[in-house]
């Protein structure tokens, strides 16, 4: 619709109550006459452009009860940058006006005196208003009926700091003001005991999207005793550059607010304590600041805290003693701040239902920190607990949260949770595991009798343990309910040994959150959707009863048994067979150095022996004998070692000082911590230092176990040959002939 000159809204029916105008263009020459709504005696709720001088207010019908020039509307506009007494002075029945972004500069002291059942003023978004005028409408209000005043986002976004000051509030007190919303103003403090000001009837508090430093308003907050709801979120957040032209900041300058001398008589000191004590806990703080109390007191009617995103960084523990101790704050919000130990002791709160300390990049929660027994609803995803929850000890952080009946622990990096964990949650209904990655989940359902909701979506699991599916179906039946599992995103193996499961998965669907998405992994590493498991599940069991199985195992028990006697005659043999060899290799083959085979050998000894003292006779009766005899030299720690060096530095010249390293395997040389020790430094030894020639030589004295051994040592065994001790002749004399041959 265009208004032209002329226009006339007397075709308007004389019956409309609601009529909304904004954005329709007009001409200069019909400004003057835009809109003559006087004959619509009806009217109550009225919404248009607000043009500066557009229009009479006056021949507005008395019963008009709600007015908007909000420039906010789509394609709506609103220039009214003074607001003077008489521009909404015959508006004697509003109830609600809404004047944001409308460009407003300045407004009179008796701008609002008149509108005698105003209740809700909206002054957002009018950002060249600032705090200045504050002291001029909380004169006119006192003689409303207001009930919420909003005044979001006046102060430029790009200027300086702003505070409140005591002559802003100083006629705010004798209002019937229930709700304040003063978010994103860079409002940085309240002056002190300028707080003492606002009215009782105030019930909630939003400053949200500020700039609030630490200063003693702080310790004055218990003086708005009846404020239920504070919101607090988006401290010190940044905000985009883009706007700052939109907003023509004058290059920030507004920041500095000057403001007019103030006659007010409520700023006086003596009537600021009389207040003040009236409304106890509320601290009078002197000029000297020398009657501050330190404790943190909040209004005793208190219920919702709402400081989420607010730049609140804690690395240690501290400890908040609340006062009142009978405070009635029920949810509090402080998510997406940082706590990274939070390991104190806050509170008291005897009534709290809520928590949500989600996205705070937590990884330690103190055992005696969420001492909260009225606790309902606890937020904890997005931080890094799982390291905390995989430790018995320190994972018994939920004894105190008798009545919580949800838990969140998504996105914390939790792999494995003790069976205990959550028994003290006997009240738990809801509890979400997901985007982990837990594979394996077997927590005490029989102390958890009311948990019904568990989503675990995105983890790594294979199945749900038996014991699971059938606690949720008993709790299901004892409180004649459903219970509800979401599994999608998992590693679900459709098998044979997991077929019981998916019997179980398949009878209850219905329980299952959004099955259509589920997902399957086949043995061959394909996946596979819900469709196509609900068609083929009734296969299964036949699949797992083929014979292909069956056989596989007989032919594997034939070869097991064929491979056992052969092994046994093997075995029975063995030193005879390796003599021959032995000695058949000697024959055909010999010993013969290449003629362009230049030795290069300077060591002191030709042999170093590595043993165990429990073997020191089989050492000095047979190996020196024996080896001596053959001219090889051998070096042995109780006589070649030298006196006062340190034993490690001994035991290092002498693997350097030795052509080979003989290592005399048994149990006893495991248990010796020493001897492990030679035997890892001739192993080093034998693989950096002696390039192409291995230095080590492993003497097998007895059967060792596989599993005792070091890793090391297994890998070193399966790598290389050793030579096993025996006492049959024959084998006897080939060990021998081995164990010179290996050293020289």
């Amino acid at each position: 619709m265009v208004f032209k000159s002329g226009w006339s809204s007397e075709f308007m029916p004389l019956s409309i109550t609601t009529l909304i105008l904004n954005g329709c263009p007009v001409d200069t020459a019909a400004i003057r006459n835009y809109p003559k709504l006087s004959h619509l005696r009806k009217l109550q709720m009225l919404r248009m452009d607000g043009l500066r001088d557009n229009f009479d207010i006056g021949k507005l019908t008395n019963r008009l009860q709600e007015l908007s020039l909000s420039g906010l509307y789509s394609y709506s506009h609103c220039s009214i940058p003074h607001i003077s007494n008489w521009t909404f002075k015959q508006l004697v029945s509003v109830v609600k006006l809404n004047i944001s972004a409308c460009s407003v500069r300045s407004i009179s002291a008796g701008a609002f005196e008149h509108l005698k059942h105003l209740q809700i003023l909206d002054l957002s978004y009018n950002r060249k208003l600032g705090f200045r005028s504050m002291e001029n409408i909380s004169y006119g209000l006192q003689f409303t009926h207001i009930r919420s005043v909003y005044m979001s986002y006046i102060h430029t976004t790009f200027g300086l700091g702003t505070s409140l000051l005591k002559q802003d509030l100083c006629y705010i007190w004798n209002t019937s003001i229930e709700g304040m919303f003063i978010a994103g103003n860079r409002l940085m403090s309240f002056e002190t005991n300028a707080l003492i000001l606002l009215p009782d009837s105030l019930t909630t508090m939003d400053v949200s999207d500020n700039d609030l430093v630490f200063l003693p308003y702080l310790l004055q907050t218990s003086c708005m005793k009846n404020v239920r709801k504070m919101f607090g979120a988006l401290q010190h957040s940044s905000h985009y550059p883009s706007r700052y032209i939109v907003e023509d900041t004058d290059d920030g300058r507004q920041g500095c607010e000057e403001r007019a001398f103030s006659s007010c008589l409520y700023m006086q000191e003596a009537f600021l304590m009389k207040i003040a004590a009236n409304k106890w806990p509320c601290n009078y703080i002197q000029p000297n600041l020398r009657n501050i109390s330190l404790e943190t007191n909040l209004p005793k009617h208190l219920e919702f805290v709402d400081f989420h995103e607010s730049n609140l960084i804690y690395n240690e523990q501290i400890n908040f003693n609340i006062t009142p101790h009978e405070n009635a704050l029920k949810h509090i919000d402080l998510s997406n701040n940082v706590f990274n130990i939070f390991t104190g002791e806050y509170g008291p709160f005897p009534n709290i239902e809520v928590i949500n300390v989600s996205r705070c990049y937590m990884v330690q929660i103190g055992e005696k920190s969420l001492n909260y027994p009225s606790l309902k609803i606890l937020r904890l995803d997005n931080n890094y607990l799982g390291d905390q929850l995989a430790d018995s000890v320190r994972s018994n952080i939920f004894e105190c949260l008798t009545s919580l009946k949800c838990l969140n622990l998504s996105a914390n990096g939790i792999t494995i949770l003790h069976r205990s964990t959550f028994a003290p949650l006997t009240n738990l209904t809801d509890l979400d595991l997901s985007c982990n990655n837990i594979g394996n989940l077997d927590i005490m359902l029989p102390s958890l009798t009311n948990l019904l909701h568990i989503d675990l979506h995105v983890n790594s699991l294979h199945a749900l343990a038996r014991n699971m599916r059938a606690g949720l179906e008993l709790n299901a039946r004892k409180l004649n309910s459903t219970f509800e599992i979401d599994l999608r995103n998992n590693s679900l193996d459709y098998s044979c040994e997991n077929q019981d499961f998916l019997n179980w998965l398949y009878d209850h669907q219905s329980n299952m959150k959004t099955f259509e998405l589920y997902v399957f992994r086949l043995s061959d590493g394909r996946i596979m959707g819900a469709l196509w498991f609900q068609k083929e599940i009734s296969h299964l069991e036949g699949t797992c009863r083929s014979y292909t199985l069956l056989i596989v195992l007989c032919c594997i028990g034939i070869s097991s048994a064929l491979a056992t006697v052969v092994g046994g005659v093997i075995y029975r043999h063995r030193w005879k067979l390796r003599y021959l060899l032995f000695m058949s290799r000697k024959r055909f083959f010999g010993y013969r150095r290449l003629p362009d085979y230049t030795l290069i050998e300077n060591y002191r000894f030709d042999a170093f022996i590595s043993y165990a003292e429990d073997h020191f006779r089989f050492i000095l009766d047979e190996v020196i004998p024996r080896l001596e005899a053959e001219n090889v030299s051998l070096c042995l720690h109780q006589r070649d070692f030298m006196p006062g060096n340190a034993i490690s530095d001994n035991i290092i010249h002498a693997i350097q000082s030795s052509r080979k390293t003989i290592v005399i395997l048994s149990e006893a040389f495991l248990r010796s911590k020493w001897c492990m020790y030679e035997f890892n430094m001739a192993r080093m030894e034998s693989m950096y230092s002696r390039e192409d020639q291995v230095c080590l030589v492993i003497v097998m004295l007895e059967p060792v176990p596989h599993n005792k051994m070091p890793l090391e040592m297994l890998r070193w065994i399966q790598e290389n040959s050793y030579i096993e001790y025996t006492h049959e002749p024959d084998g006897n004399r080939m060990f021998w002939e081995n164990i010179v041959l290996a050293i020289k």
